[in-house]
């Protein structure tokens, strides 16, 4: 599993690309979505 250091920077570049016309917005949000939830979960 990813430490909490890493996922956040998953977090930050995945945010970054929202910005990426190229990129489904949709991806990216659900993206955004997984990452937090294992933030979430490795903070317990």
């Amino acid at each position: 599993m990813s430490s909490l250091y890493e996922l956040t920077e998953d977090f930050l570049t995945a945010q970054e690309m929202l910005f990426d016309d190229e990129i489904d917005t949709e991806t990216i949000l659900n993206t955004l979505d997984c990452i937090d939830g294992m933030i979430e979960e490795k903070s317990r």
